[in-house]
């Protein structure tokens, strides 16, 4: 039942988002056509002026696609790291007492939640490091 609430939540989230960039096509569009009329532009301009809109809708959904994909697999390595509660906890656990690291003993003891929070904000820094280095090259060569 709560993967049904959480999958009608999140296609709306993508409907309203496709809303969003027709009503961006749409004005954009507006945009284009009454500027040609208000300059009175030859054909070659009208199609220079096509041409860039068309172009500038290509780059901007690749874009999209691409950060989606990036942001996709940052947020499946963390979770393959930290799958759960139980296994952050016990991540935490290992990383302080089992370590005997006396600084993060004591994070620990003080605050469980705040140290957990440290951990994964270190380990998606981390992982969003070692992602973008590799993606980087790949994206500029498309």
């Amino acid at each position: 039942m709560a993967f049904g609430a959480i999958w009608r939540h999140v296609q709306a989230k993508r409907a309203a988002h496709q809303w969003k960039v027709l009503q961006s096509h749409r004005v954009d569009a507006k945009t284009l056509m009454l500027g040609m009329v208000q300059r009175h532009t030859s054909d070659t301009g009208r199609a220079k002026m096509l041409a860039e809109l068309f172009f500038d809708s290509l780059a901007r959904e690749w874009l999209d696609g691409t950060l989606l994909a990036v942001a996709a697999e940052i947020r499946a390595q963390c979770l393959a790291d930290l799958p759960d509660a139980s296994g952050a906890a016990e991540r935490a656990y290992q990383q302080a007492f089992v370590e005997r690291n006396w600084d993060e003993v004591i994070e620990y003891v003080l605050d469980v939640n705040a140290y957990l929070q440290k951990i994964f904000s270190s380990l998606f820094e981390d992982r969003k490091v070692a992602i973008t280095r590799v993606q980087r090259p790949q994206i500029a060569a498309q």
